[in-house]
């Protein structure tokens, strides 16, 4: 069911700063950098070979990244594991008995993501994507 790791989505404080050490260190070039107004950040998606990062920066200390940052500082902030069905993945984990968090919302390039609650996950949050098809 889980076809890959699709990405690993990283807190940072200074986006930029972030980009070019991805950059300058790693070889990575940026897939696109977009602001997501309704999670209230910034992300650039970086990728070295077939590895991706997403480097997220709050643009709202209240949001999401920003209270995240501010509890538990940069680093890992989540996985991301791409599956072929949704439908047949939340099922599936639901019956595992995890709680799903926004069963199947399209993202950003038409993407279906939902979450996994890092509580029943030894503190790991879980993003499930099923990336647009075309």
């Amino acid at each position: 069911m889980i076809k890959k790791i699709n990405h690993v989505g990283v807190a940072v404080k200074d986006l930029d700063k972030a980009v070019s050490l991805f950059e300058n260190a790693f070889g990575a070039k940026v897939i696109f950098r977009k602001v997501f107004e309704d999670q209230k950040l910034e992300s650039a998606m970086v990728s070295m070979g077939e590895n991706r990062f997403e480097l997220s920066q709050t643009i709202d200390p209240d949001g999401v990244m920003g209270k995240f940052i501010e509890s538990r500082g940069e680093g890992i902030h989540h996985v991301s594991l791409q599956v072929e069905d949704m439908e047949k993945a939340i099922a599936h984990f639901e019956n595992q008995g995890l709680k799903v968090v926004g069963k199947g919302t399209v993202g950003s390039g038409g993407n279906k993501i939902c979450f996994l609650h890092p509580k029943d996950i030894f503190g790991v949050l879980i993003e499930i994507i099923e990336p647009a098809k075309g």
